[in-house]
């Protein structure tokens, strides 16, 4: 298998054996990681299906014709995946990519599952090209550490419903331990959905119950965060505090 690379892209040529396919799969987590995606979910699946297609019905297995993978970056935590074979191609205008719904059907899956997981599927010079697009969703992680008696709290992405079970265990934990002076650091979080607001409101009265001389802080949050406490009346109970005021600074 030859293998090139450049800042921007990683292009693979293989013959069609299906033993390769997790050496693709393998360079494409590397392209992603020095990208700066360690977790790319459905990377492996989009790119397994559609190599393991291009070998058994574009190329019949003929080890022979070659299939050659391209994975290059298409914006932040998004990917472009071409996969090229050397066969005659297929009439992909009339092409079903639903997901059956009989779950006793061994075939067909492929293509279907690889739509379901991709921003776009399509296909080009008469079938041989597929071209996906996939964007990675960031995981949201929760870094913790304790500043003069205050525990700070830095999400490292949005506060969504996505992750609100742990970000409720989190606070929770903390109570349970005697905490009750935190600050939130929210720096990364580009936006914060009803649920997780929802989490904020609990909080500051399960707080306000153990201890009324309590700190509630909001630091580095963006104006339409800061809006947003104000407009909900969070502001009231969470302190927003703008980039450069925090205490000790």
């Amino acid at each position: 298998m030859h293998v090139e690379h450049d800042q921007d892209s990683i292009t693979m040529e293989l013959p069609s054996d299906l033993r390769l396919v997790d050496r693709v799969v393998e360079e494409a987590r590397g392209f992603a990681a020095k990208a700066g995606v360690e977790r790319s979910p459905g990377l492996g699946l989009i790119l397994r299906e559609l190599v393991n297609n291009a070998i058994e019905h574009g190329n019949r297995g003929e080890a022979d014709r070659k299939v050659t993978v391209r994975l290059e970056t298409a914006g932040d935590m998004r990917f472009c995946i071409r996969v090229q074979d050397q066969g005659q191609g297929f009439d992909h205008e009339g092409l079903d990519l639903r997901l059956s719904e009989d779950p006793n059907q061994e075939r067909n899956r492929g293509l279907p599952m690889v739509n379901a997981y991709a921003d776009e599927l399509t296909f080009e010079e008469g079938g041989t090209l597929a071209v996906a697009y996939l964007t990675v969703k960031r995981d949201t992680l929760f870094d913790t550490a304790e500043e003069e008696g205050v525990q700070r709290i830095t999400p490292t992405g949005d506060l969504s419903s996505s992750v609100a079970e742990p970000f409720r265990s989190l606070l929770v934990g903390f109570l349970d331990q005697g905490r009750t002076r935190f600050r939130f650091d929210l720096a990364h979080v580009a936006d914060i959905d009803s649920v997780a607001l929802s989490i904020f409101v609990i909080f500051a009265n399960m707080v306000a119950k153990r201890d009324e001389d309590n700190v509630l802080e909001v630091v580095n949050a963006s104006e339409d965060i800061r809006e947003m406490f104000h407009l909900t009346r969070l502001s009231r109970v969470y302190s927003v505090i703008e980039e450069g005021q925090q205490h000790g600074q």
